[in-house]
């Protein structure tokens, strides 16, 4: 209906922009679909000035996915069209002596949106391929977005959960969003099967879904708490499809410090201190 009614738009200010009943002729259009609908529209002659069309014009509203082109039109005017995100590792230690590193490691994250957990484990794998095996020191998180307010001014809490509402600071890896499949046990009565698309299995997970003998009047809640604590409920049915949902990881800080650590064990190497968010050193 959206698509439609869009299309209907901009047949209307395409043909109409000149005319001076195009304000009754729009309202008329849209008013036959939904009079009451959650709309705001402004239509400007980008040689005039004049404006065209309004409806709802000085209305605040949650912005919508077409807002994604605004944003990328600012991005490629503010960096470029060839800006790359650097996320690179250094260190302050001085001394690197059978396998110890004396002093801290800096891990950069610009806030690359496309940083992936392969890209965290290939970044400290470079301390493995040294020949690290302990840090006498913490594992620094440095980012660009520590300052940014996680959430967008007027985000509804009830998007929150979703993938579309995963927060942006102060780091992104894996979108910030985590994959959660869901598939009914081969017996009713049985819990379900839950996977998680986290390839560390460092989130906490509460399964709290029953295999039903029924389909009808089933279904799943995901929620995940600010310790990223991931309680599933609810019901599937005996042979049902799987149900798959996209979720926002609700404590990204959390979530990277605990793969940095996942990580570094996976690689052998021990860390005397702590994952924490902080500066470069100077």
């Amino acid at each position: 209906m959206k698509r439609i009614l869009s299309g209907i738009l901009f047949w209307a200010v395409g043909t109409a922009a000149s005319a001076t009943h195009l304000q009754p002729a729009v309202d008329k259009l849209i008013n036959q679909v939904d009079p009451n609908i959650n709309m705001g529209i402004v239509v400007v002659d980008l040689n005039t000035g004049e404006t065209l069309y309004q409806r709802n014009a000085s209305r605040a509203f949650v912005p919508a996915s077409n807002m994604k082109l605004f944003s990328d039109a600012a991005a490629l005017m503010a960096l470029g069209p060839d800006y790359r995100f650097q996320s690179k590792l250094s260190t302050d230690a001085t001394k690197l002596e059978q396998g110890v590193l004396k002093g801290s490691v800096y891990l950069y994250l610009p806030g690359d949106p496309s940083l992936t957990q392969a890209n965290l484990d290939s970044l400290l794998s470079q301390l493995a391929r040294l020949g690290v095996t302990r840090i006498q020191g913490n594992v620094v998180l440095v980012s660009n977005n520590s300052g940014v307010n996680a959430y967008a001014p007027g985000r509804m809490a009830e998007d929150l959960k979703y993938s579309y509402g995963a927060p942006v600071a102060p780091v992104v890896l894996d979108e910030n969003r985590l994959t959660v499949t869901v598939n009914p046990a081969y017996r009713a009565g049985q819990p379900a099967f839950v996977e998680l698309n986290d390839l560390n299995s460092s989130l906490m997970l509460n399964n709290q879904v029953n295999t039903s003998n029924k389909t009808k009047g089933c279904g799943i809640d995901f929620n995940m708490d600010n310790e990223n604590h991931l309680t599933v409920r609810g019901c599937v049915g005996l042979g049902q499809w799987a149900v798959q949902q996209r979720i926002a990881i609700r404590n990204p800080l959390r979530y990277t410090q605990d793969l940095v650590r996942s990580h570094l064990a996976s690689l052998n190497i021990h860390l005397d201190g702590a994952v924490t968010l902080g500066h470069s050193p100077r």
